[in-house]
């Protein structure tokens, strides 16, 4: 299914203070990750990291070549860390 077609979607709620660079936040407005955009040669990526006050405290999260990527996996691993485990059932 194309990408435009999907539905909401990460990306469209990460605020872009300049560009290249995205900030994905909460629904309350916390950061929680950066993605970059990245060039080496003629190759274009997208570098994500964790968000954290100090610099030095942030966690590189994986390199992407495709921007939607990128936003939905470091999202989906935000709502798996965040989430509360699954009960499973005694038995």
């Amino acid at each position: 299914m194309p990408e435009a077609q999907r539905g909401w979607h990460p990306i469209l709620t990460a605020f872009e203070p300049k560009p290249g660079e995205w900030w994905l936040k909460t629904p309350n407005g916390e950061t929680y990750a950066f993605l970059t955009i990245l060039r080496r040669g003629d190759e274009i990526g997208y570098r994500a990291v964790s968000y954290a006050e100090r610099p030095e405290d942030r966690k590189y999260l994986g390199y992407y070549r495709r921007l939607f990527a990128a936003a939905e996996d470091v999202h989906d691993r935000y709502v798996r860390a965040t989430s509360a485990p699954k009960k499973v059932p005694q038995r």
